[in-house]
């Protein structure tokens, strides 16, 4: 096998590479020069998106996910929405933007497990569907959780 390469279409790769095809892909279009050597690119989306230059980098070479208070600030840095990041590199299925139905009734408290149940998704996006919780039911000004919430209740 030395010598030959093979490629892989986006269905074969990990989740992991997809997404960091994906956020390339985007950070480019955004006009991040990563494909540039020595262009600083990696240094400065790395700091428009509030992360370590390491983090980043493993992020791009799929080898690692960022801690998710990251998300937000990386998909504003390239122009992406946090969910349709996922969703596009098929960690979550697309049926996650669904609207929610309004009802004059309150629902029942939902956890982080029932939605990844619901979703179908695997160990990888179980964690992703703990993390957007996480991230989600934290106090924007203290950066602490929200009492109830998933993050408060462990």
């Amino acid at each position: 096998m030395d010598g030959i390469h093979v490629n892989t279409t986006p269905a074969e790769q990990s989740p992991l590479k997809r997404l960091g095809s994906l956020v390339r892909r985007l950070a480019i279009n955004a006009g991040y020069e990563l494909d540039r050597v020595n262009s600083g690119a990696v240094l400065r989306l790395a700091r428009d998106a509030g992360m370590s230059q390491t983090s980043l980098s493993k992020l791009l070479a799929g080898t690692r996910m960022p801690d998710a208070k990251y998300l937000a600030g990386l998909a504003a840095a390239i122009g992406a929405d946090p969910i349709d990041l996922f969703v596009e590199a098929e960690i979550l299925p697309a049926r996650t933007r669904s609207q929610p139905e309004h009802n004059a009734v309150a629902s029942p408290s939902i956890t982080p497990d029932a939605v990844a149940d619901s979703w179908g998704v695997d160990e990888f996006g179980r964690e992703m569907v703990h993390a957007m919780f996480e991230r989600l039911t934290r106090h924007p000004e203290t950066n602490e959780a929200t009492p109830g919430s998933a993050a408060a209740d462990g």
